[in-house]
């Protein structure tokens, strides 16, 4: 036995919050916001070039490139709007095509067949596609 009394256990003292903290954490949402901001879009993007619409025969032909300007594989949906002279609103075709990363490819839209004849063969004023990034499967069924 020892002629001394036991030690109490000691406490911490409670940290506080201080100033430094609320900095500290401002400046890691901050930063977190700014790079979900800045590469949250990581869809690659397409570019639509040289993109082409012609008669053929009684068949509207429309076609064109796309250039993949993302680092990774995507699948892309071409939206292509040919104004005919003589029809009130555009002819709307689809097409999709698979790129890998930075590369180019060549897309076709389904030939249009469906002209009245009074519309084969007139002036095609107006020739537009857009694309858009197929975002791929999230896996939840």
């Amino acid at each position: 036995m020892s002629a001394h009394a036991p030690t109490a256990p000691t406490t911490r003292p409670r940290r506080r919050l201080e100033a430094e903290h609320v900095v500290v954490a401002a400046t890691v949402t901050l930063l977190m916001t700014g790079f979900a901001l800045v590469f949250g879009d990581n869809l690659p993007h397409g570019k639509p070039v040289g993109t082409t619409c012609a008669w053929q025969g009684r068949s509207l032909v429309v076609s064109g490139g796309l250039i993949n300007t993302g680092m990774s594989s995507a699948q892309f949906q071409i939206d292509a709007r040919v104004s005919i002279a003589g029809r009130a609103r555009p002819v709307r075709l689809w097409a999709s095509a698979d790129l890998s990363g930075f590369s180019a490819g060549r897309w076709h839209a389904a030939v249009y067949r469906y002209a009245r004849t009074g519309l084969v063969g007139n002036a095609i004023e107006g020739c537009a596609a857009h694309v858009r990034t197929v975002p791929p499967p999230s896996g939840e069924d």
